[in-house]
């Protein structure tokens, strides 16, 4: 079911910018004050039919947004099966030294994942960009848009970003503090030695 919503829910948020038009009101307003009549929200709407062209307006606008973002979005080849999964902001994997991938140099590498419209990628971007000026490690960003972005997805089962891999190991999911990312870097050279 979350495999065929991914594929339509582009067209059910076209279908809703299309009836919430405001230049359709004058058809869509008496058809809702038709089927309110006789109740308080029909009386509130009838004195105040600003409210119903402002709240079109907002359904109009935010169906056309998503609508551009999510047709011809191809869903990833492995949907998570629990959904608090895609929930979690942030989450830590178990290292093993021998699924560890270090670079040629012995120093980790932190590859990040993000989106062009994501609001929080610029901040990770910048922490990540900082620490590897500071400290030398190896250091890459991949949008998820390109095609090993979407491996990447389909590997780490990743639906929102950004999403942060050391040694190629998800390590965190979202926004995360300085003192974390330093955590992390140390715990990824002891895991590789």
């Amino acid at each position: 079911m979350n495999e065929l919503w991914f594929k339509v829910r582009g067209f059910v948020a076209a279908a809703v910018a299309l009836v919430a038009c405001p230049c359709h009101l004058p058809l869509t307003l008496p058809l809702l004050l038709s089927l309110t009549a006789g109740t308080a929200l029909g009386v509130f709407l009838r004195q105040h039919p600003w409210v119903v062209f402002g709240a079109s307006t907002v359904l109009f606008v935010g169906g056309l947004y998503l609508a551009l973002q999510w047709v011809g979005q191809e869903p990833p080849q492995e949907m998570p099966t629990s959904p608090s999964r895609s929930r979690r902001r942030r989450t830590r994997t178990r290292r093993s030294s021998a699924s560890a991938r270090v670079s040629g140099n012995g120093r980790p590498k932190v590859t990040l994942i993000y989106a062009p419209t994501c609001s929080s990628c610029p901040q990770v971007r910048a922490l990540w960009r900082e620490l590897q000026a500071e400290l030398g490690f190896d250091y890459e960003e991949v949008n998820i848009l390109s095609a090993r972005g979407r491996d990447l997805a389909v590997q780490h089962g990743i639906l929102q970003t950004p999403v942060t891999l050391i040694n190629g190991e998800l390590v965190f999911r979202g926004e995360f503090s300085r003192e974390e990312a330093l955590t992390a870097l140390r715990v990824s050279q002891v895991s590789s030695a």
